[in-house]
């Protein structure tokens, strides 16, 4: 299969021609053929994929040495880990608080006749400023007082 000379190849079946080459199933001018590219081009595919794995893996922090880095990314690192528990200590006292909220629903309901509510529980409440003291009208009875 010839290709043309602009034709892009896509990473991933570069990827495939690299990793058959490198296990052996075919040679460089093989893979070169079947995508119609020069076997140098397939040969500096390869170098290129050999030399960016290499890279990687002297990038990845291995066990001991994932704390290391630069003192930007450790203190990020460090406000992280504490933005998390301030989160979890937060998220647990709103728990409690509306665990607190549903016990004392569970526990003092609510009163059954709204209206008798504060005589039965030894007091009055009554409303200020509904009323002038000119629209009332004066007790009654001769004991009754004001």
């Amino acid at each position: 299969m010839v290709r043309s000379r602009r034709t892009k190849i896509a990473a991933e079946e570069k990827t495939r021609l690299v990793l058959a080459v490198l296990a052996g199933e075919m040679t460089c001018a093989e893979a070169a053929r079947r995508c119609g590219v020069a076997s140098t081009q397939v040969t500096k595919w390869k170098h290129q994929f050999l030399e960016a794995g290499a890279q990687r893996l002297q990038e990845v922090p291995s066990g001991a040495a994932h704390g290391a880095g630069s003192p930007e990314q450790r203190r990020l690192r460090m406000e992280n880990e504490q933005l998390k528990l301030a989160l979890a200590e937060a998220t647990v006292q709103l728990r409690i608080w509306q665990r607190g909220a549903a016990l004392a629903d569970q526990v003092l309901p609510g009163p059954r006749n709204p209206k008798r509510s504060s005589r039965s529980a030894g007091f009055e409440v009554r409303a200020i400023g509904r009323h002038r003291r000119a629209d009332l009208s004066p007790p009654a009875g001769p004991t009754a007082r004001w």
